[in-house]
């Protein structure tokens, strides 16, 4: 049995009630909260799923004890479900359990652990875990520092349109880390994040659009793109309008 076979209201009411733990910017996409939802129903057939061996059903019922979400707030718990996902092959658990060892959260903290489980996520595909073991790689974080491998794992999450892991690539392309230098293709991958709403790759883009690495040079691209930077709160891209 499997999450296609639940009822629509059952399906429905697990749409309201998980809401994906808030691990860092552009992680995974949040369904919306509602105040006042009656979730019952929704997690009473998610926990028959999940204790008949779903993996999928284990890892939202991670997701909802990690949220408090129709239960209890619960890392423990969360992590105990996010475990029977991740042994399952659940790349979405492994990533997210990989956090909670990270974070010591319902577990005791594990630097070794957390990298270990962040990498099945990253090998099973998830974008999040690619992000973040390419972030554990460039800083040396529970596995030896290798900034080819952190520019590797960057670039995977970036070709799935990972936002965050387009910024740092560019970084990595503008400054020569882990790749050749190469500021075109930092200006790539800077639009490609900059255009989702990344803040810090739209300062980024507006810097090279002012000094013209790795594109022309263009005042009112520049102006243009710290203008959405400073929009989302970046001081630095106020002043440099500021000082315009």
């Amino acid at each position: 049995m499997n999450l296609k076979h639940l009822t629509k209201s059952i399906f429905m009411a697990l749409a309201i009630a998980i809401n994906t733990v808030s691990m860092a910017q552009d992680s995974r996409p949040a369904l919306p909260d509602r105040e006042n939802a009656d979730y019952s129903t929704g997690f009473a057939g998610l926990k028959k799923l999940a204790e008949k061996g779903n993996a999928e059903a284990q890892f939202l019922l991670g997701e909802m004890y990690s949220k408090g979400k129709s239960v209890p707030k619960d890392e423990r718990q969360a992590v105990d479900w996010y475990r029977k996902a991740a042994q399952q092959g659940n790349a979405s658990a492994q990533s997210n359990l990989g956090f909670m060892y990270s974070s010591g959260l319902g577990v005791a903290k594990n630097d070794q652990e957390a990298a270990a489980w962040y990498q099945k996520g990253a090998e099973n595909g998830d974008s999040y875990g690619q992000f973040t073991l390419a972030s554990l790689y460039l800083k040396g974080l529970g596995v030896p520092k290798n900034e080819q491998l952190a520019a590797a794992w960057y670039q995977k999450a970036a070709q799935q349109g990972h936002a965050n892991s387009q910024f740092h690539l560019g970084t990595l392309y503008e400054h020569g880390i882990g790749v050749a230098k190469e500021t075109r293709q930092a200006v790539v991958w800077y639009r490609k994040a900059a255009e989702k709403g990344q803040a810090e790759a739209q300062l980024a883009l507006a810097k090279m659009y002012k000094n013209g690495i790795g594109v022309a040079n263009d005042p009112q691209q520049a102006q243009y793109w710290y203008t959405k930077a400073a929009e989302q709160g970046s001081s630095e891209a106020a002043m440099a309008l500021d000082v315009k």
